[in-house]
C-alpha cells in the first residue's frame, strides 16, 4: 500500500514537472468529411512524452491531474499548442485548419477559462472559427445555469462548440435545446454496434436527425471499420473520425494528410453503401470461381468464405441482402450455419445449394434454417442471376 502511494506521488512530482519542461505533446485525429471526402479539422489528444515512463496516454495520468488540481493548467497548455499548431500550418501553405480540443467540467467550473481561450486566441492571432472546444453533455449536472452562462461567453468569442459522446449521459434535451453548439459528437460505443445491432443502429440514426432538425453537424466518432462507414453515410452522418480513416498522428505526419485533395473517395463509398452485399459460402475453391464470375455483371459486394467457422464473423461485420451457401462443408452443416445467419440476419435472403435430392435434408432446411431458395448442383446461371438481380435493382 505504502509502495503505491510513494509510486503515485512520484508521478505526480514528474507531471509538475513535465508540464513546465515540455514534455507533453499534442498528436491529432483527423475529422472527414463524409460528402467530400476532405479532411476538414482534427481532435488534438495531449500525450505525455516523459523520459521515465515512455509515451503516456490520457487515461494514465488526466484523472490525476483532476484530482490534484492541474487539470486547468493541462487545458491552457493545450489550448495554446493548438492555437500555436493552427498558425504553424496556415504559415505552411496548408489554410487554417480547424483543432478541436477537449474542456474537462472541472474547467467550466469558473468563467476563468473565458480569458484563457480569449489569452489563447489573441497569442497566435488565429481565427476563433479555427478553434474548437468539446464539451461533455453530463458538465452541467451540478450548475447548468452557471455552466451555460459561461458556455456562452466562450460562444461570444467566435469558437466552435461540440458536445462531446453524446448518448451516454443524462441527453438532457431541454438543455441540449439550449446549448450553442454546432457539432454533435456520437458517442464511439454506438458506433461499434452498427453493423449487427438494430439497437445500436436505430440510435445512431436517431441522434444524427436531432442534430440536423438543430442544425447541428453529426460527428461519429470511433469509426473502425469501412462497413461503419458505409452505414453512416447512409444515415446522413456529416462527419467521421477513428481508426479506419487514421489513427492520431504528430503535426508532422499530418501534413502529409493535409496536402491531400481527399484522404476517402465518397463516390467508391456511396456506391457501395448501393450495392448489396452477399456472402458466399463453399469449401471448394472452382464453386466459389464460378459463382464470383456469374455474379460479376451485377452490382453486388461479394464476400467470400470456405466454411461456416470463417462465415460467422462475416455475420458480425456486415449486413447482407442474402446468403449463399452449400449443405456439404467441413465442420457445421450448410444448415446448421443458415440457422444461425438467420438469428443474425433475420433479413437476409437464405438460398441453399445442394446435390441431394433427399426430402428429410430439404425439409429441415426449410423448417429449421428457413431457407427460401434451393439451387442444385451444377448451380444453373440463369436462376442464380434471377434471384441476385432482384437484389441489385
Amino acid at each position: 500500500m505504502q509502495q503505491e502511494l510513494d509510486s503515485r506521488r512520484l508521478l505526480e512530482s514528474r507531471f509538475r514537472y513535465a508540464i513546465s519542461h515540455n514534455e507533453l505533446v499534442l498528436h491529432y485525429q483527423p475529422q472527414v468529411d463524409l460528402s467530400t471526402g476532405m479532411l476538414v479539422s482534427v481532435e488534438a489528444l495531449v500525450r505525455w512524452q516523459s523520459p521515465d515512463y515512455g509515451l503516456l496516454y490520457p487515461d494514465e495520468f488526466i484523472s490525476m491531474a483532476e484530482e490534484v488540481g492541474l487539470i486547468c493548467e493541462i487545458g491552457q497548455w493545450v489550448m495554446l499548442a493548438a492555437c500555436q499548431q493552427i498558425l504553424s500550418w496556415q504559415q505552411a501553405g496548408m489554410g487554417w485548419v480547424r483543432v478541436a480540443v477537449n474542456v474537462s467540467p472541472l474547467e467550466l467550473g469558473s468563467d476563468a477559462i473565458v480569458d484563457r481561450v480569449a489569452d489563447a486566441l489573441a497569442s497566435y492571432g488565429i481565427p476563433p472559427e479555427c478553434l474548437e472546444l468539446e464539451i461533455t453533455e453530463t458538465l452541467s449536472i451540478s450548475d447548468p445555469e452557471m455552466a451555460l452562462a459561461i458556455i456562452n461567453q466562450i460562444k461570444a468569442l467566435g469558437v466552435v462548440l461540440a458536445i462531446d459522446d453524446f448518448g451516454v449521459g443524462y441527453s438532457n434535451l431541454g438543455y441540449l435545446k439550449r446549448f450553442p453548439a454546432e457539432r454533435l459528437k456520437i458517442d464511439q460505443s454506438f458506433v461499434r454496434g452498427l453493423s449487427h445491432s438494430a439497437h445500436d443502429k436505430a440510435i445512431v440514426a436517431t441522434i444524427i436527425q436531432l442534430a440536423r432538425s438543430l442544425s447541428m453537424q453529426a460527428l461519429a466518432e470511433g469509426v473502425e471499420t469501412e462497413q461503419e462507414a458505409k452505414i453512416l453515410l447512409e444515415l446522413g452522418a456529416h462527419l467521421i473520425q477513428g481508426y479506419w480513416v487514421s489513427r492520431p498522428v504528430s503535426s508532422t505526419d499530418l501534413e502529409v494528410m493535409l496536402r491531400q485533395a481527399c484522404v476517402l473517395d465518397p463516390k467508391q463509398l456511396q456506391g457501395a453503401v448501393n450495392s448489396p452485399c452477399v456472402l458466399v459460402v463453399d469449401d471448394q475453391p472452382l464453386m466459389l470461381e464460378v459463382i464470383q464470375h456469374i455474379l460479376s455483371t451485377l452490382s453486388l459486394q461479394l464476400y467470400l468464405a470456405d466454411s461456416a467457422e470463417a462465415a460467422l464473423p462475416l455475420l458480425e461485420q456486415h449486413q447482407f441482402a442474402a446468403i449463399i451457401c452449400d449443405y456439404q462443408l467441413p465442420g457445421e452443416d450448410g444448415i446448421g450455419f443458415l440457422a444461425k445467419a438467420k438469428a443474425i440476419q433475420p433479413k437476409a435472403l437464405r438460398i441453399l445449394i445442394t446435390a441431394s435430392t433427399d426430402l428429410a435434408i430439404l425439409r429441415a432446411a426449410i423448417n429449421i434454417a428457413r431457407v427460401e431458395h434451393f439451387l442444385q448442383k451444377p448451380v444453373d446461371p440463369i436462376q442464380l442471376l434471377n434471384l441476385m438481380t432482384t437484389l441489385s435493382t
